[in-house]
């Protein structure tokens, strides 16, 4: 298991170090021109990276190994659970059914196709009217989005950052990380930013 872990960590790291080289912009590789921080890199490249070996792995007694080295890893690279500024792609937004309406939400972390973080909670759902539910309402799913908050702390032990699967297969495969969110914000790449602000000074 130390060897598996080993490999996992090399890989992490080999692609926080050399992220992507990639030079043409194109519909299809938009998404990877976008500048995301060290921290939401490094978590997308461990859960990715963890999936890979899990799913190469038949040992059942391995694969539960796997995730407590997963959790391990995690509580390394994240034992302050606050983030800032990172990205991910609106993939469901909805309102609770009660007669309170709360807005929650369903978060892809960019750089990861399965990584995805929520607000599964009633708590850390958005009440109509509050500041993040009016910014929400600006919002469509499918836009980006650049955001700041708190991972829920796992208290069953398993993952360090509280996980909604009910299962070892999900949680390893498919995980949704329960997070509060301080800031939702639609994102606006700096190009055109830079665009905006030099169609103003033309007026």
């Amino acid at each position: 298991m130390k060897n598996i872990f080993l490999v996992l960590v090399l890989v992490l790291f080999y692609y926080v170090a050399c992220g992507d080289d990639s030079e043409s912009i194109s519909e299809e590789n938009i998404e990877k021109s976008i500048p995301l921080e060290k921290n939401q890199k490094n978590l997308v490249s461990l859960i990715d990276s963890v999936k890979v070996i899990y799913k190469q792995t038949e040992n059942a007694l391995k694969k539960t190994a796997l995730r407590k080295e997963r959790k391990n890893a995690l509580k390394t690279l994240f034992n302050n659970r606050n983030v800032s500024n990172w990205k991910g792609e609106l993939s469901d937004m909805n309102t609770s059914t009660d007669n309170q309406g709360k807005a929650y939400i369903t978060v892809r972390l960019l750089g990861s196709n399965s990584v995805k973080i929520g607000t599964s909670y009633i708590a850390d759902m958005f009440p109509v009217g509050s500041k993040l539910f009016n910014k929400l309402s600006e919002i469509e799913v499918g836009d980006i989005i650049e955001f700041s908050g708190t991972f829920r702390y796992d208290y069953e032990y398993q993952d360090h950052l509280d996980e909604n699967s009910s299962t070892e297969y999900g949680s390893m495969n498919y995980p949704e990380f329960n997070f509060v969110f301080k800031s939702i914000d639609k994102y606006v790449p700096e190009t055109a930013t830079t665009d905006a602000l030099m169609d103003t000074s033309e007026d």
